[in-house]
């Protein structure tokens, strides 16, 4: 029963909010605006290499689900890959048994292998090592079985995002903030689109106001969770809630209602008509005693001057709402209908909360609401706080001060093309706001593609950093521990143990992310692969020895595949032409994971809003640092959660394919 339950719950949002038309194109044009708000923005396609012209990272409209218990999983085992990692780099005997033959067959792994061979001879010129790692997931979910976290690829090289999903939690708090309060509105269309929605010009953000139907009976709850909030407050203003966070067209016979939650009759009704919530002898000290010092007067009158801005908004509201045109023939027979203390029809329980009113009372637009409409706290507390560029710049801080070099620079080693650039401007910024200082440090953005380097001017270049003093994030040696053939060989009975052969545990959370690897070597046991994958070829994926996710052609033969993950039938046309040969060895044979598609709205710029199956998998970064033998910081530092269309079956958000999610935990 437990296992439907989460099953049902994998669906984030009502089936009822995603057939809205009106109210998805009313969400996606808020959450677009709170993107370009909050900098989850990339450069234009056109003007790849200008800021002059920007627009928002691809992202999903609304959060993906994703069971607790799977991402506190990855979360915790991501401190002991980093460890794996550093301690693969530094095993040359591992690394010259596991990736020899791949050394033969792709080139690009061949002239990475040379120069690791070249630097470990003469000798490490550096003894603090930087990792800055991603481990990318998908929920294996077979049928009538629980969803298991299984590894996807373990990026140690140009590991991206970590500074766009510091900021990805703002989009979907807001968007899931206002897709479920407008859920709870009434269905009746006519009496739907008789609520106001309008832009708050007061409110520096233009962030449009929420509305919300409260259902029957939850209006009670609301005012006494607003009333434990403001005894918690240093500094409060004893009023109701119908005079403070929103404009409540009371019920004919209603009164209002005090900080306890409790009915008394209306003591000023001229005052309420004229909406001058706050009086300075209303406002008091947490004690409930008179002002009496200067520094409560001055709390008084800065409160004040607050409240007359809460009156322009009031009146700006009053004046919207006496423009509107409400038909008697909506509000037929229907008792919600009333008149309020200035004769405008509205409803009983519509409440119209400012986010200025929000601000004042410091609750962050990307906080939770005092009034938790619709099961928003619980739906916003789901969405975790995520900052990893704040922790991937802790790492690279660390490994220049121990560097020990005032003088020394940083480098961070970009493409030529970046549109992408403001991600790793994230993590410039955190690096500067965290010290302030320059850093020794050979950051590595690039450098992972053929393409990378393109003359031999570029592979010396590459050589030349590696024995040079500066620290590199990565070392040949943990670029080379993040291939896909080193992922393969892990997954072989013992192996672990190598690297952990006192910690069973850890061995163990370790391999049950692994899915099923399969060497393509030659000889008996890479014969039984080819034959296993040509026959049932929608059962795995096939992929080279490459990080990042390309576009470029393998071609073998007259065998090609765009992309870099080979899929179904192009599974047996590349096999078919390899098979026989040593060409075979620079690819691996994975599991397909059995991935649950839900649905969403994937936002691109310039693309139809429209619903999609959806596939979803999950990064989680880690950073360590290690001087010698001393491993100083090593630590798992935030998540990454891309969503794709299901019937795209390879490709990132760099290659437009995959967006940026966040997850909902259930």
């Amino acid at each position: 029963m437990e296992q439907q339950a989460v099953a049902m719950e994998l669906q984030a949002v009502p089936e009822e909010v995603l057939a809205d038309a009106a109210l998805v194109r009313y969400l996606a044009d808020v959450a677009k605006d709170t993107a370009l708000l909050n900098g989850v923005l990339m450069r234009t396609e056109e003007e790849p290499n200008s800021s002059e012209l920007v627009t928002y990272a691809p992202f999903t409209l609304f959060p993906t689900a994703v069971p607790r218990g799977v991402f506190e999983q990855a979360l915790a085992v991501q401190t002991h890959y980093n460890l794996l990692v550093d301690k693969i780099s530094q095993d040359t005997q591992f690394l010259e048994e596991a990736l020899a033959s791949t050394a033969e067959s792709d080139d690009f792994t061949g002239r990475l292998f040379n120069i690791y061979r070249q630097t470990t001879k003469e000798g490490r010129s550096q003894p603090i090592v930087l990792g800055l790692n991603r481990s990318d997931y998908m929920l294996d979910q077979r049928e009538g079985g629980p969803a298991a976290l299984k590894q996807i690829e373990i990026n140690t090289i140009a590991a991206s995002f970590g500074g766009l999903a510091s900021h990805t939690p703002h989009l979907h708090r807001k968007s899931n903030k206002d897709g479920h309060t407008c859920y709870n509105i009434p269905k009746n269309t006519e009496r739907r689109q008789k609520l106001i929605k309008s832009e708050n010009p007061l409110n520096p953000d233009y962030v449009p106001s929420l509305f919300a139907y409260l259902k029957p009976g939850e209006r009670q709850r609301k005012i006494n969770s607003y009333s434990k909030f403001e005894q918690i407050q240093a500094v409060k203003r004893k009023r109701s809630l119908t005079n403070d966070l929103a404009v409540v067209a009371p019920s004919e016979n209603s009164s209002p209602i005090d900080d306890d939650g409790d009915t008394s009759a209306q003591e000023d009704r001229d005052q309420t008509a004229d909406h001058s919530y706050c009086q300075e002898d209303t406002v008091y000290a947490e004690s409930g005693e008179a002002c009496s010092n200067g520094a409560c007067q001055t709390t008084v009158r800065r409160l004040t001057e607050d409240c007359n801005a809460l009156r322009l908004e009031v009146y700006y509201l009053r004046e919207m709402v006496s423009k509107l045109s409400f038909s008697q023939e909506s509000f037929k027979d229907n008792d919600d209908m009333v008149q309020d203390l200035t004769g405008l029809p509205s409803y009983a329980k519509l409440m119209v909360v400012f986010t200025f009113v929000s601000e004042f009372l410091k609750v962050g637009l990307s906080g939770i609401h005092v009034l938790n409409v619709a099961g928003l706290r619980d739906h916003s507390r789901r969405i975790l706080d995520n900052n990893p560029a704040a922790g991937l710049a802790r790492g690279l801080a660390k490994a220049w001060e121990l560097y020990g070099s005032e003088r020394a620079v940083v480098m961070f080693l970009v493409e030529d093309v970046q549109r992408n650039i403001m991600d790793h401007r994230r993590v410039e910024n955190e690096l500067w706001s965290s010290d302030g200082k320059e850093v020794a440090v050979v950051y590595f953005r690039n450098g992972y593609m053929p393409q990378n380097y393109p003359t031999e001017q570029s592979w010396e270049a590459r050589l030349l950093m590696e024995r040079s003093l500066a620290i590199k994030c990565p070392d040949i040696g943990t670029h080379l521990a993040g291939t896909k053939k080193v992922q393969q060989v892990l997954a072989r009975p013992g192996v672990l143990e190598r690297f952990f052969p006192d910690r069973p545990q850890v061995v163990q959370q370790i391999r049950d992310t692994f899915a099923g690897l399969y060497t393509l070597d030659q000889g008996p046991e890479g014969d039984k692969t080819v034959a296993m994958a040509m026959a049932n070829p929608d059962q795995f994926v096939l992929k080279p020895q490459r990080e990042g996710g390309g576009t470029s052609a393998l071609c073998f033969g007259t065998s090609c595949s765009r992309g870099n993950n080979i899929y179904g039938s192009e599974i047996c046309q590349v096999l078919e032409g390899v098979k026989g040969n040593s060409k075979r060895m620079a690819y691996i044979l994975m599991d397909k994971i059995q991935a649950r598609a839900s649905q969403n709205y994937l936002l691109r710029r310039g693309a139809p809003l429209q619903l999609s199956k959806c596939l979803s998998e999950l990064g989680v970064f880690g950073v360590y640092v290690r001087q010698g033998t001393d491993m100083v910081i090593n630590e798992c530092v935030g998540h990454l959660l891309r969503t794709k269309s299901s019937e795209h079956a390879d490709g990132g958000v760099a290659a437009g394919v995959a967006v940026l999610d966040n997850p909902l935990l259930v």
